[in-house]
């Protein structure tokens, strides 16, 4: 309601005002702030998972493969161990795999 009070008497103003009261408010005594920092953590979470995505997506194959061998080489060394590990992992949780020891099998563990 302050963004768009603000907005309507001034244009681009809302961004300031809403600044302005959250300055206010967590200076202010007696306001719970732990539902606050609990949706700052869930709003962080979900920004950085975006960006990711966003980043992931926009990478062609077509860039790739136009570095040559040593992009797609590159790709490999990150992608398949990290893909490998998230499978054994997924699969000892389920328990469809034996556990040996802290990880899944002996050989491929790179459990952290």
């Amino acid at each position: 309601m302050v963004f768009a009070l603000s907005n309507y008497l001034a244009h681009e103003s809302g961004l300031l005002a809403v600044t302005i009261m959250g300055v206010w408010l967590a200076n202010t005594r007696g306001v719970d702030m732990s539902e606050v920092l609990s949706f700052k953590e869930s709003l962080s979470i979900l920004i950085i998972s975006m960006l990711f995505i966003v980043l992931g997506a926009r990478i062609n194959v077509a860039d790739i493969l136009a570095t040559g061998w040593n992009g797609v080489i590159v790709l490999m060394v990150v992608l398949l161990p990290l893909r490998f590990r998230r499978y054994l992992r997924c699969v000892c949780r389920n328990r469809v795999i034996p556990r040996l020891g802290n990880g899944c099998l002996i050989p491929f563990s790179l459990s952290s």
